[in-house]
């Protein structure tokens, strides 16, 4: 009789379940950690693309990662970046809300990205005395908040007008966080606050800003911003998040590297505990304007970045959902790139490199074949969160859900049928030697890395929030948005989606000069061309920062470039003069 009440019980409880999944639930499994960027900026978009907490399915992410927190002006501490953030019906409180749906969720507060660079971060590693009040401050917001964590994005420690002993003092930074952090915990009888860094996928930053063997100690999972390997700033097409190199890549040197499994492997080569690394999958594509519209490949001539798209207003980035309403809606074409496992679209002179659910799944069959710590995205309001593409809500991250093994997640059949991602491909034949950094070699002078969005990003990136790869000139995104050259995310400053995708360009070592915007012609800059990094009309020494969400309300910016240097509209960098034609 008892056995028979067991199998009753057991058969009710599989019944439920069953339930829960057609009604959008997630079934509990243990699988990857899923984290799940969130660009608050998101909030100043209209229609579709207007995204707020509520809009996040919490069933969807183990941890959800609320970008951006600001650093206060003296680096003492932390201070909200939107006006609506803190209160009882603040951002903060709303995104926290969502553990109510899913207890098991942690939700972390996200500190830079690629728009704010290294300015803020600065000061407070200063000395020993100014980071330990940082720290001190950060566990204080952090709990008094109610947070479960933070996510560091500097982007990036020793460069952008950061001294180059901050490489060293980033190592100590995080050091003095993971033991504080530990040492509240221990305390306060609370579970420990969680400690992640949005982390350069290319040597261009690495050799430049991380102690790699050194910081891997010091955090709890490492978010690799591994996008933005190629974007508006090239004057090819080029795929920004290839899992795999292209046959016709360069063999040797820095664009050789440019793909998620060289960076996986270097990251790897360090030492990192293969359960703490996370992958970064951006949700947004990158985008260029073709330069003759009968060359619509891949490794295309390009002019620059394509047009920003209805709702997300950013230059050479498109969000998932405005590039699978275009496929249906406005004939345009999608090719597949085998080498990469990766699609891309185009339509007249516009392109766009991006994610579906068969490349995803592909990269989530290699983050279970690696046995690698899950996967993040940048971010959560690029993907297709209304579901208007007839994929069901969120497509790309439920595709990260299913395949990561956190559950069954129902949703309409998608119109695109995901194949057998078990295709072989050749083991990596890099060897660990090969993975580590030669010191002695110094980076190469025109050389950018990964790239935001907005906002991670993350960025990595991000957000935003990108970076700029080019082979002659210098510069290289989970973004405050990180707009177009970000990817992955940032307080604008070019190419990167203003949603985390975070970016990584690299810039003339000299800081520009903030100056004040004067009027005419250089006003309507920003209201023609939306958010990112534009030519000064009035000269060629000077460009105007367009920057987005709450900032749109803030006087626009016209910035100098550095002694020596011209503003390259092109790479949307301040480039040495002798390599820009300038007009004026």
């Amino acid at each position: 009789m008892e056995t028979k009440r067991i199998l009753l019980m057991l058969a009710l409880m599989l019944q439920s379940l069953t339930q829960a999944v057609g009604k959008n639930m997630l079934v509990p499994s243990p699988g990857k950690n899923i984290f799940c960027y969130y660009s608050s900026f998101s909030q100043t978009r209209h229609g579709l693309g207007k995204f707020v907490p509520e809009n996040i399915n919490p069933h969807l992410c183990t941890h959800v990662i609320f970008a951006f927190v600001d650093v206060t002006s003296d680096g003492r501490g932390l201070r909200p970046f939107n006006r609506n953030d803190q209160g009882p019906k603040g951002l903060y409180a709303r995104t926290l809300a969502l553990k109510e749906k899913n207890p098991t969720l942690k939700v972390l507060l996200a500190v830079g990205g690629w728009q704010i660079g290294s300015k803020p971060f600065v000061p407070l590693v200063k000395d020993e005395t100014t980071r330990d009040t940082w720290v001190k401050n950060v566990v204080r917001y952090l709990r008094s908040h109610g947070f479960d964590g933070i996510d560091i994005d500097w982007q990036f420690p020793a460069t952008r007008g950061s001294p180059a002993d901050d490489k060293q003092k980033f190592t100590l930074l995080l050091k003095g966080l993971y033991e504080a952090f530990k040492k509240d915990a221990k305390e306060t009888g609370k579970e420990k606050l969680l400690l992640t860094i949005a982390t350069a996928s290319g040597t261009y930053y690495i050799e430049q800003s991380y102690e790699p063997y050194k910081i891997i100690h010091y955090i709890d999972f490492m978010l690799l911003m591994t996008y933005n390997y190629h974007g508006q700033w090239e004057k090819v097409t080029g795929h920004h998040s290839g899992l795999y190199p292209h046959r016709d890549d360069p063999k040797t040197g820095e664009k050789s590297q440019l793909y998620q499994e060289w960076s996986i492997n270097f990251w790897l080569g360090t030492g990192l505990p293969k359960e703490r690394l996370i992958v970064g999958v951006p949700t947004y594509g990158m985008s260029y304007t073709l330069a003759n519209a009968s060359h619509h490949g891949l490794h295309a001539p390009a002019v620059g970045a394509g047009k920003m798209g209805a709702f997300t207003k950013e230059s050479g980035i498109l969000s998932y959902y405005e590039i699978c309403s275009s496929l249906q809606h406005k004939n345009w074409r999608e090719e597949w790139v085998d080498d990469q496992v990766v699609p891309y679209a185009y339509s007249g002179d516009q392109w766009v490199g991006f994610e579906n659910r068969k490349s995803v799944a592909f990269k989530a069959a290699n983050i279970m074949k690696r046995e690698l710590g899950g996967a993040f995205v940048w971010s959560v309001e690029m993907d297709d969160f209304r579901g208007i593409c007839g994929q069901g809500q969120y497509p790309l991250l439920s595709t990260l859900v299913d395949a990561l093994g956190r559950g069954v997640v129902s949703r309409p059949a998608a119109k695109e049928r995901i194949t057998s991602v078990t295709k072989p491909r050749p083991e990596s034949t890099t060897s660990a030697a090969t993975l580590r950094l030669d010191s002695s070699t110094p980076a190469a002078k025109h050389r950018p890395e990964s790239v935001t969005p907005s906002n991670k990003p993350r960025q990595e990136s991000s957000i935003p929030a990108p970076k700029p790869r080019s082979q002659s000139v210098t510069p290289t995104t989970k973004p405050r948005p990180e707009s177009a050259i970000p990817t992955t995310k940032p307080r604008p400053e070019s190419a990167i989606p203003q949603t985390k995708p975070r970016p990584n360009t690299p810039t003339p070592s000299s800081k520009p000069r903030l100056q004040t915007l004067t009027p005419a012609m250089r006003q309507d800059v920003c209201r023609k061309l939306g958010v990112g990094t534009f030519s000064d009309p009035l000269s060629c020494n000077h460009f105007i920062m367009c920057l987005p969400g709450p900032w749109k309300k803030k006087p626009h910016h016209v910035m100098a470039c550095p002694g020596g240097t011209l503003f390259d509209p092109r790479l949307k960098i301040c480039n040495y003069r002798h390599a820009v034609a300038c007009a004026h």
